[in-house]
């Protein structure tokens, strides 16, 4: 049985969103704070993550930048998943602004990650979003031990838990 440690990347810098009016995707080019690396440095030190096998991540900045201090800090090779990456706020990757994506958000816990009957809404439901992430770890069980770096949304659509800081280490074991 293989056992995942889920670590949340660390602080992002949302300054350069507002300093550079990024829109859609481009909000996930933006790099770790320099809280956000410290809290990368930490996390590599965690005794529980000595040894791993493998660090698999997200492609957006903020996970690669954390996976990349922690593989640097530990030694242990990196490979980028696609389909680790955060949960799809707008299908259609037309957001223009953070607020918009704060509403979207919204709107996904309230209705739970569950289209309400007969409707469609732009974001990418829990259950879509879980089969995702499933598939990857799945591609990782030959392993005894793999470090995750991704995001909180991803980590909370398999273990129940009331909030994910960044860099903490969620321990989880694939059923």
């Amino acid at each position: 049985m293989t056992q995942f440690y889920f670590i949340r990347h660390g602080e992002q810098d949302w300054d350069i969103v507002e300093k550079h009016n990024l829109k859609g995707q481009a909000i996930d080019l933006i790099p770790l704070t320099q809280n956000g690396i410290n809290q990368a440095n930490r996390a590599a030190k965690d005794i529980r993550i000595c040894g791993s096998d493998i660090i698999i991540c997200s492609p957006y900045t903020r996970a690669l930048q954390t996976a990349l201090i922690i593989s640097k800090n530990t030694g242990i090779d990196l490979s980028v998943e696609f389909d680790l990456r955060e949960w799809q706020s707008d299908l259609t990757f037309d957001y223009d602004s953070k607020g918009q994506l704060i509403e979207l958000w919204h709107d996904y816990l309230l209705h739970n990650g569950v289209y309400p009957q007969g409707e469609v809404k732009p974001w990418e439901t829990k259950e879509n979003l879980k089969k995702r992430i499933n598939s990857v770890l799945i591609k990782y069980s030959n392993y005894s031990t793999v470090i995750v770096v991704a995001h909180a949304e991803i980590f909370a659509s398999l273990i129940s838990t009331d909030e994910i800081l960044h860099c903490s280490i969620l321990e989880y074991t694939q059923n």
